[in-house]
């Protein structure tokens, strides 16, 4: 009975895990091809002047979202096992910012330039969702 609920313990924690650790990842990788698609595309596709500005205002803003969040994970340390629960709230505090920001940034996402437009969506929402699940763990 132990190798059968040990066994299901393993298949539940690649199921569950492994999703985790691709959202975890997936910004570092999606932001730097939506940038090399902003300016590989040239002339690829009829846009007007002011979509090129809201994609550039776009890729400006998530980028620098996931250097916060890259900042402020590596950043915070924290010591619970003294009592110090300050860097819990501080978190929480952050995360919730992030959380409401990130509707703004799925707007810029739907307007930007063609082509990097999901490439940016995704990562907001796979940032936020990193900051939840932070948020959880802590």
């Amino acid at each position: 009975m132990s190798l059968i609920n040990t066994l299901r313990n393993l298949i539940v924690g690649i199921v569950v895990g492994m999703p985790v650790f691709l959202i975890m990842l997936s910004p570092a990788f999606l932001i730097p091809l939506a940038w090399v698609r902003f300016f590989r595309q040239g002339g690829q596709w009829q846009q007007s002047g002011w979509r090129r500005i809201t994609g550039l205002l776009n890729l400006i803003a998530v980028s620098g979202l996931l250097i916060v969040f890259v900042v402020k994970v590596l950043g915070t340390h924290c010591n619970t096992a003294v009592g110090d629960w300050s860097c819990v709230s501080a978190w929480r505090s952050f995360a919730t910012v992030v959380v409401r920001s990130t509707p703004a940034f799925l707007t810029l996402a739907f307007v930007g330039a063609k082509g990097t437009r999901i490439l940016t969506g995704v990562s907001a929402v796979a940032i936020c969702l990193d900051c939840m699940y932070i948020a959880a763990l802590a």
